[in-house]
């Protein structure tokens, strides 16, 4: 909430300067380029979150089981260059950290640790992601604008599953790139109306592909759809409904969890309610 209030506190008072002179913050019709700042605000929903590290071990539902079942604040920032007039670049960054405490029923098994019935866990799931993207607008008027091109992500995962006495944990973490395709529109109404689009995914079952060293079936799917309106030249407002989710099943060779058998299986899908808004 500080991070929120102090940026939207910056971006009012350059606005307020700006208006004075009538003109957009970072961008301008003689410019070659044109850049802009993007924030958004909301709450983050968990559809489904399940892991399972090694064979014959528990899968644990984090919704149902580990308090997953409840809103958790979310945020997002990106920056915009366009140049040439139908090239973008897009860097993004997505902070994703939940941390949730529950009593377990009954005994759990991750990957070589059992936590006994009625210990009181501290979860912690953490994918937070960079993300830089290039695209070519195949339509670029006035009225609509339609880009295609290529993502490459930077995931930085860490998940902890530990008891609060200190005395059972099990740490996975784990950095790697992602290439992933991307897709991008808007369609601008007379009154200043705009719906858009943004879309990160891919599907793949081949190390190539996958950003690993190994086999392993993997997905992503960024998905978003905004209701926005331009109050001035240099700022927009909108509203933002996300899915982002995705899945990770394979055994790796170099397990990123200690004495397992490299099996890991997940599964993620979540909503995001945001407002924002974009600075150019």
């Amino acid at each position: 909430m500080k991070k929120f209030l102090l940026f939207s506190l910056v971006v009012i008072l350059i606005g307020v300067f700006s208006a004075g002179f009538g003109m957009s913050l970072f961008s301008s019709p003689n410019n070659w380029y044109q850049m802009s700042f993007q924030y958004e605000a909301g709450a983050l929903s968990v559809l489904f979150n399940d892991i399972q590290y090694g064979h014959n071990t528990t899968n644990f539902d984090y919704v149902s089981d580990g308090g997953e079942s409840i809103l958790f604040p979310v945020d997002r920032y990106s920056v915009d260059f366009t140049f040439l007039k139908n090239n973008e670049l897009i860097f993004l960054y997505q902070p994703l950290d939940i941390q949730t405490e529950g009593v377990i029923t009954e005994p759990i098994t991750i990957s070589y640790q059992t936590f006994p019935a009625s210990s009181v866990m501290l979860y912690n799931y953490g994918f937070s992601f960079w993300r830089i993207s290039y695209l070519y607008d195949l339509i670029n008027t006035s009225r609509a604008k339609l880009g295609i091109g290529l993502s490459l992500q930077l995931r930085n995962a860490s998940i902890i599953f530990q008891s609060l006495d200190g005395e059972y944990a099990v740490v996975s973490e784990n950095l790697g790139p992602v290439p992933i395709l991307k897709l991008k529109g808007q369609y601008n109404f007379d009154n200043g109306m705009y719906v858009a689009t943004d879309i990160d995914g891919f599907y793949a079952s081949s190390k190539f592909f996958n950003g690993s060293n190994f086999d392993f079936t993997g997905s992503i799917l960024d998905a978003s759809l905004s209701l926005g309106f331009r109050n001035t030249d240099y700022l927009d407002t909108f509203a933002n409904v996300r899915f982002l989710g995705g899945s990770a099943v394979g055994i790796s060779q170099y397990p990123t969890v200690p004495q397992t058998d490299g099996y890991t299986s997940n599964y993620l899908g979540t909503m995001t309610f945001t407002l924002g808004f974009n600075v150019h």
